[in-house]
């Protein structure tokens, strides 16, 4: 049965999943990544790629550094690309316009609502100063780097088959093992669904993947994704809300 989705009705599916929260373990211990010196050194690096991230450190042996640098390993082929700089110039600081450090710096190609950005990359801050911080242990530090990897790397919503440029991204979503909102459609969403989309988003930010597939995609990947993944189309229970009229164009299985 298709449904117009709304708020209440998404949050009410999303406490019935039971899907475990923990994060991938399956280290590339080979990975690698470029080192700068000076925020001039990166300049190619942020502009030739779609979505960066740079931990910027005071020392490159720091234990924070080492917990980014175990992080990152987490994220190999993601389609993001990863770097690591010292700051001893502050130049990277006076970049960003921020005076805080260690801190980490991703740069994304797409707005807030997940619209693609062109020119200037949007900026997003993530800080590992403060002793709130240094008190944690060292999977806890690491789980918060991941969780504002996934938070900020990847769009609001995920579209399946992606464009070209969050190919490996949208995979990165599919394969973590945070929870998932599938939600298939046939035809582009409207403004007032988008909006709804994000405002799930918003209230589950870095714990759950809203992940958007086209039933209609011609090529059959979308009808291999939804084999492979075992997605099973219900009746949804009657729920304390009024009833909504049917779009035609949604359907919603977690």
């Amino acid at each position: 049965m298709k449904y117009r989705f709304n708020l209440n009705v998404l949050i009410f599916i999303l406490f019935i999943l039971v899907v475990s929260f923990s994060f991938h373990h399956h280290v590339n211990v080979n990975a690698s990544m470029k080192t700068f010196k000076k925020a001039s050194e990166a300049r190619i690096f942020t502009k030739s790629n779609d979505v960066t991230v740079i931990g910027v450190f005071d020392d490159l042996k720091s234990k924070m550094a080492s917990h980014y640098k175990s992080a990152v390993k987490l994220w190999t082929n993601s389609g993001v690309e990863f770097a690591i700089a010292t700051d001893k110039s502050k130049s990277f600081r006076e970049k960003f316009d921020d005076e805080r450090i260690p801190a980490i710096w991703a740069q994304v190609n797409f707005r807030e609502d997940g619209s693609l950005r062109r020119g200037r990359k949007r900026r997003v801050g993530f800080f590992l100063n403060g002793k709130f911080m240094e008190n944690m242990a060292k999977e806890e530090i690491v789980q918060n780097i991941l969780i504002f990897f996934y938070k900020t790397l990847l769009r609001p919503v995920n579209f399946f088959p992606s464009e070209t440029d969050g190919a490996q991204r949208l995979k990165k979503a599919i394969s973590s093992r945070l929870p998932k909102l599938f939600i298939t459609h046939n035809s582009k969403f409207n403004e007032e669904e988008t909006k709804e989309l994000l405002k799930i988003n918003s209230h589950f930010s870095g714990k759950l993947h809203i992940i958007a597939i086209n039933v209609n995609d011609v090529t059959g990947a979308s009808d291999n994704l939804i084999k492979s993944l075992n997605i099973g189309f219900q009746t949804l229970p009657k729920l304390p809300y009024p009833p909504y009229a049917s779009s035609g164009k949604v359907g919603i299985t977690c």
